[in-house]
């Protein structure tokens, strides 16, 4: 027989993660499930181009078997072995693989298929924030939706812009400027962009609101023409204002039903109530708009205030100036150089002068 020698030769064992060197994985000679009986031959693989390991131990979620990890769309692995390459995003290594947690301002994390809300090693990637939504963060997860108010019409980073003024967007996620609804008529939100609301639209000075289906779905504005009689000495219309006073502080002198007529079921007008004394109401059913107190003039009075008492109501006018009497208008009667005041009599709801 031949004795045969060889050099000694060095033996290491290896363990976990040491089993093989960076970038390679333990692939087995042959399929078996983990947990199978070892001994199981295999051998370390250096990962290929397009694929990647940083745990030789670890492998794709759908196999038991340890193997190089296809790389994620966000990344680029064109060196192979354990070197990955990204543009974009927070990347940490965990259970073996890398996982992309958060983005920068302007995109949002993908980490799921399209078919399936389960977590996707392959589909992670930093995505722009599409139409109606955004992210101003520094690090971004998830995109937002455009809050009420704003609007977005591009795939961007940028963030949602106010929808401009004299108009307004109650729903998140405006997606184009059309979307974005025009104030109604004779209003405006007062050059104030970004507003959320269709109370934010506000009458013009010369007009008042009315406000229909109060608090539902369908409910809507409408700037309705000030009654002569609403209107303030400086053009503004008193019915505006919750107290139907000017702003100013001054008084239009009558007093306003808060809704009275009627379209399609909905309260559209306010009406007058009442004229202080030395005023004549004007209130016409089929012209709301012509109401007023209109003062008596020169030579006529009426010295009693004027109540609306319903579509029956007789009412009055201004009676001409007694005999002997002077009447400045309004209210005032005053008698006459030799004349006085007989008896303050009433007469059909007047009051009127017996001067001798």
């Amino acid at each position: 027989a031949v004795a045969m020698q060889s050099s000694v030769l060095p033996l290491h064992l290896s363990q976990d993660r040491s089993v093989c060197p960076h970038g390679f994985s333990l692939i087995f000679d042959t399929v078996s499930g983990r947990g199978a009986a070892l001994p199981r031959p295999g051998m370390c693989t250096f990962c290929k181009p397009g694929t990647y390991s940083v745990n030789p131990l670890g492998g794709p979620m759908s196999s038991t078997d340890p193997g190089c990890l296809n790389c994620p769309v966000g990344g680029d692995c064109v060196e192979g072995g354990d070197t990955v390459h990204f543009a974009k995003g927070s990347w940490v290594i965990t259970d073996g693989m890398f996982v992309l947690r958060s983005c920068s301002i302007g995109h949002k994390v993908i980490n799921s298929s399209a078919l399936s809300n389960t977590f996707s090693h392959d589909s992670q990637i930093c995505q722009l924030c599409g139409k109606g939504e955004q992210c101003n963060l520094e690090s971004c997860e998830i995109c937002a939706p455009c809050q009420a108010g704003y609007y977005k019409s591009a795939v961007s980073t940028e963030a949602c812009m106010p929808c401009p003024a004299n108009t307004f967007r109650e729903e998140a996620g405006a997606t184009d400027l059309g979307m974005c609804l025009g104030c109604q008529l004779k209003s405006s939100t007062l050059l104030l962009a970004g507003q959320s609301s269709a109370r934010a639209c506000v009458c013009d000075m010369d007009y008042y609101p009315i406000t229909t289906n109060t608090s539902s779905t369908s409910e809507s504005l409408l700037c309705q023409t000030c009654p002569k009689g609403a209107v303030c000495g400086n053009g503004e219309c008193a019915l505006r204002n919750s107290n139907f006073t000017c702003s100013d502080g001054t008084s239009v002198g009558s007093r306003w039903q808060p809704f009275v007529g009627t379209d399609r079921g909905m309260q559209v007008h306010k009406r007058i109530l009442s004229c202080p004394a030395g005023f004549k109401m004007q209130r016409d059913p089929l012209f709301p708009q012509l109401d007023n107190c209109e003062k008596c003039s020169q030579n006529f009075y009426l010295l009693k205030p004027v109540d609306w008492q319903g579509p029956n109501t007789t009412l009055p006018s201004c009676s001409a100036c007694p005999k002997g009497a002077t009447c400045a208008g309004g209210n005032i009667v005053e008698a006459s150089a030799g004349f006085w005041r007989f008896q303050t009599q009433l007469l059909g709801g007047y009051e009127y002068l017996h001067a001798a």
